[in-house]
């Protein structure tokens, strides 16, 4: 079983009310007993039975359909109403695919004719309007590698885009071009607000783009790095949330470097996925970020720890684009969603 349904399952069965120990009445048919006398479990008021002020019949104070009572179905019990003590709506499992089916459009963009930029439209089908997602992909690295997760977000209802970008590679690498490239694709594909995310020097970027950009409205970084101090430097003019998911630290994170640009941000939060490396950010990822960056596996597998990547980063996602403000909950602390993470060892703060 992955982290996220054992973690699901022991957030259910924590919800789940112990039942307490007998009282020292008797199965007879004298009061205070288990019989017909009131206060028995009976039929007479504030009995095991069917009136007021009972706990197993059906009027108001008992364990039963009526408000105030514990195993019913109305608000203040332990059944399915807000304000109930068994009646909380579980967590979605956002690490499986969303409720939409996806449809997936190409194009390229060619600003000024200096470079190609491809890119993939990820849209969900019957999902209301919200903020779209730009996700960008790491140093020497494509668009492939990001579309599993773009397809992911979409099913849950965010439009995402992938891209080829232009100034990422040994030959010519230029975070402020590319994060200028960023605002202007929103722009040519009639994008309103966005959302910025991206995975190692993508984070930079969209830690870039998000602080130019009037119109972005938050930021993913997935095991960001930052390069020259850039990030560090754009970070305490962000005028969004910046919210962040980091792997052990590597040479490939350049030994995690982009936590500082988190703690210069004025809104921001950083959770550690532990045993992660570089390549469980991407999705799908390659031979040649697992043969120069995969980690080692002790405590949680590779598809658990994507799992978890996927759950965190929909739910801040969504929380963000206004699809679902229970997304806040998984990066709350004292709130049992990301306290059950946190229990288990799959997320820490650094």
């Amino acid at each position: 079983m992955s982290t996220l349904p054992r973690l699901l399952l022991a957030l259910l069965l924590g919800l789940v009310p112990l039942t307490g120990c007998p009282t020292g009445d008797d199965d007879d048919d004298a009061s205070g007993d288990d019989d017909s006398a009131a206060g028995d479990d009976d039929t007479t008021a504030g009995d095991d039975d069917t009136t007021a002020g009972d706990d197993d019949d059906t009027t108001a104070g008992d364990d039963d359909t009526t408000p105030g009572d514990d195993d019913d179905s109305t608000a203040g019990d332990d059944d399915t109403t807000t304000g109930d003590d068994d009646d909380s709506v579980p967590p979605l499992d956002l690490a499986a695919a969303g409720p939409h089916a996806v449809s997936s459009s190409t194009g390229m963009y060619t600003p000024g004719g200096l470079c190609f930029m491809d890119y993939t439209v990820f849209e969900p089908v019957g999902a209301p309007a919200a903020p779209a997602v730009l996700l960008a992909h790491g140093f020497q690295r494509y668009a492939g590698v990001m579309e599993g997760l773009g397809e992911h977000f979409a099913s849950w209802g965010l439009t995402t885009v992938t891209m080829d970008l232009c100034h990422a590679t040994i030959l010519d690498t230029d975070p402020p071009a590319d994060a200028a490239l960023l605002v202007e694709l929103r722009g040519e594909l009639g994008l309103g607000q966005v959302i910025y995310a991206g995975q190692s020097a993508g984070g930079l970027r969209s830690v870039l783009a998000a602080a130019q950009d009037p119109d972005a409205v938050a930021v993913l970084g997935l095991d960001l790095v930052d390069g020259d101090d850039l990030g560090l430097d754009a970070a305490p003019a962000l005028a969004v949330p910046l919210y962040g998911l980091a792997g052990e630290p590597s040479s490939c994170n350049a030994d995690g470097n982009g936590l500082g640009v988190y703690g210069a941000a004025p809104d921001a939060a950083l959770l550690r996925i532990t045993e992660a490396d570089h390549c469980d950010f991407e999705d799908p990822t390659d031979w040649l970020c697992t043969v120069l960056c995969e980690g080692s596996n002790a405590q949680f597998s590779d598809d658990e720890i994507h799992a978890t990547v996927r759950a965190l980063a929909t739910a801040y996602l969504r929380w963000q684009a206004g699809l679902d403000p229970a997304g806040e909950d998984w990066w709350t602390p004292g709130d049992p969603v990301h306290d059950a993470l946190l229990a288990s060892g799959a997320v820490s703060w650094p």
